[in-house]
Order: structure tokens, then sequence, then C-alpha cells
């Protein structure tokens, strides 16, 4: 536990469960209970998250992409990142609290909002896992239009499985000539 997993970009992201432990511990006094209750909110939400430290903060993981990532300063703790959707979603509920691009800053001295900070979390979680459905989806069909996509010099919308079937390639039974794609060089239309 706690070994180093990856290294991007200057930060060093780590996991395990004992690297958040000492990242509290490193934390003044007067902050580590509410980092506590803060990651016990989070865990909560998240119970199949991975908990790890990432660009220097506790950070938590859902299907290999972060989620939701929180960090303890000398006067508030702070939510990362918190989306324009969810800003404009929970507007009235994040008024009393310094909200800026990405960031919700609560102060150390006013008690957790364990209904808000769930909320957030899961809306976090559920546009993580829209994101990557869309991912996904774009991956299994992408459609180009582009010189190499023509048929007599007119440009075509090619639609091309990406996997298993390699581009312009027709599919198994389909005749060349019944295929959305142009012939490829040198190849004939007969049968």
């Amino acid at each position: 536990m706690g070994a180093v997993v990856q290294q991007r970009r200057g930060s060093v992201a780590t996991a395990g469960v004992d690297v958040v432990d000492a990242y509290i511990a490193a934390q003044p006094r007067q902050v580590q209970p509410v980092l506590r209750c803060v990651r016990r909110i989070i865990r909560k939400a998240l119970p199949d998250a991975e908990e790890r430290i990432s660009y220097r903060i506790p950070a938590y993981r859902l299907h290999g992409q972060h989620v939701v990532y929180f960090a303890g300063w000398k006067q508030h703790w702070s939510l990362y990142p918190v989306t324009d959707l969810i800003r404009a979603g929970l507007e009235s509920e994040l008024a009393p609290y310094e909200v800026s691009k990405g960031t919700v800053r609560f102060p150390l001295a006013a008690p957790v909002s364990a209904a808000l900070v769930e909320r957030i979390v899961k809306e976090l979680a559920h546009q993580a896992s829209a994101s990557r459905h869309q991912a996904r989806m774009r991956a299994r069909l992408v459609g180009i239009t582009s010189p190499t996509c023509s048929w007599l010099g007119t440009p075509l919308l090619c639609v091309f499985v990406v996997h298993p079937v390699p581009p312009c390639t027709p599919l198994a039974g389909v005749h060349r000539r019944r295929s959305s794609c142009p012939p490829a060089n040198g190849e004939t239309t007969e049968e």
C-alpha cells in the first residue's frame, strides 16, 4: 500500500488508504477532524472508488477516472472539481460558500454539510460515468469525411466500425458493391 502508481505532468499519484491518512495527519490539528468527516462522506457516497493522492491531495477514482478531490487549508477546506452544471444546479445551496471556477471553499469554522457534499460527489460521479459512456460510444462508431473517403471526387461520409473491423473493410458476408465504403486503390467492385 502507498506505492507510487503513476507519474504525470509533474504530479505523483499514489494509491492507498494509508497515504490519505498520512495527508490528513500532516494537516494542522484543527483541520484534521473536518477532513476526516469529509473523507467519510465521500467514501460513503462512492463506496467503490479508489482512494489515492493525486496532485498532492486526496482523490477518488471510479473506473480509472478521477471523480473528486478534497484539500485542507488554513482557513477552509475545498472540493474539486465543481463543474458549471453543479454550480448552476446547486446555486442556492452553494451561495453561503466561496465558489470559484472548479472549486468550492468551505470555512473550517462552519459545520460540514454532509448532505451537500454527498450531493456534489454523487453528481460528479454521475457526470464522470456519463462522460465515460459517451467516450465509449464515440470509440465504437466514428464518422469522418476526408479526401481518402471519396467516390469519383465526391466526398462521402464514411462510417467505420473501429474495432474489430479495419476502416473501409466490408463486413463479413457483405459484397464490396453493397459496402458504404469506396473500393481501395486498384480494386474493382465486380464479384
